[in-house]
């Protein structure tokens, strides 16, 4: 049963749970307004008689990174895909969200992160050679990245829910190809055939 608690002008909510190591905790959230704190509550008390009511914990995105990783890359991902999404969370995804809580990661939060990153010049190293700006690719990687580690959070009932599939996921805009035409590719025969070696 959570109780609310009004101190300094704001309005708390007061429960108690168990952490992962079964020890009662008691937890305090605030809030500006009483309607916030009633919605709160309902929630916790909802959750808690369900059975699904997930304790509050410190977990930042980089810590969970390295976990999820540990128990699933290890696992699911070639040795090529390893390395892609380590270069992928080191580049652009713990200098934007890493210190933040698991928990805090919302679709709001989401989404100020995309457009955050769309708008940065990321410098990589052996990539010199281009202007650093976040790709619609990269971005649509990170998603699909985000939304994995996420639904695995969700899975392992560190998170309530999975954030990311709330969120529409950036769209990859392909470059347009050029089709060659019945004179392009005789020419480019003709060339070739003047590098066969007889």
């Amino acid at each position: 049963m959570a109780t609310i608690n009004k101190r300094n002008g704001k309005y708390c909510v007061v429960y108690y749970y168990v952490d992962v190591k079964g020890k009662k905790r008691q937890k305090w959230e605030t809030f500006d307004s009483i309607s916030e704190a009633k919605a709160r509550k309902s929630i916790v008390e909802a959750e808690t008689a369900k059975g699904s009511f997930i304790p509050p914990n410190t977990d930042t995105v980089e810590s969970f990174l390295d976990t999820f990783i540990e128990l699933y890359g290890y696992q699911n991902w070639s040795v090529s895909t390893l390395t892609r999404n380590r270069s992928t969370i080191k580049y652009y995804i713990l200098p934007y969200i890493g210190k933040k809580k698991l928990q805090d990661i919302k679709p709001i939060v989401i989404e100020k992160y995309y457009r955050n990153l769309k708008e940065q010049s990321v410098i990589r190293p052996m990539r010199s050679n281009t202007d650093g700006k976040v790709t619609s690719y990269i971005l649509k990687s990170v998603h699909k990245l985000l939304n994995c580690a996420f639904g695995c959070a969700e899975k392992w009932e560190l998170i309530a829910s999975n954030p990311f599939k709330k969120v529409t996921p950036p769209k990859h805009e392909y470059a347009k190809k050029e089709i060659w035409t019945s004179e392009m590719i005789s020419r480019a025969l003709g060339t070739m055939s003047r590098f066969k070696t007889t």
